[in-house]
């Protein structure tokens, strides 16, 4: 849904964000990642393969600077109260090194925290 981009001391920093509704639970009963889920973590990948094979052309062509495909991703889905107790460390596991999986609750928690993401 969005490259978001930030600028620090270390260059330009990117972000993959994509967003799917809070109402959609993130597991399905079994335990196992919903299509929404699938979808979302397809598209984040989808995006890097793409930045892998066109890097140059995204720097020069597009504007994106500094851009890196390894980018760090953010998957937003659901509610906390969507996943069931029993599947908690199923949907910690979802999150990887440089993908993380949250819910609009934990956004907010995030969010309000640090007065920005």
């Amino acid at each position: 849904d969005f490259l978001l981009c930030y600028r620090n001391s270390r260059g330009f920093n990117w972000a993959y964000v994509e967003l799917e509704s809070p109402t959609k639970k993130p597991l399905v009963k079994s335990g196992r990642s919903s299509a929404k889920l699938t979808e979302a973590l397809s598209q984040i990948s989808d995006w890097r393969n793409w930045l892998r094979d066109n890097i140059a052309y995204a720097m020069t062509h597009l504007g994106l600077h500094q851009i890196d495909a390894e980018a760090i991703g953010f998957v937003i889905i659901g509610r906390r109260s969507h996943v069931d107790p029993k599947h908690a460390l199923r949907y910690r596991s979802l999150s990887s090194a440089n993908t993380t999986v949250l819910s609009y609750d934990r956004l907010l928690e995030v969010g309000g925290s640090t007065g920005a993401i």
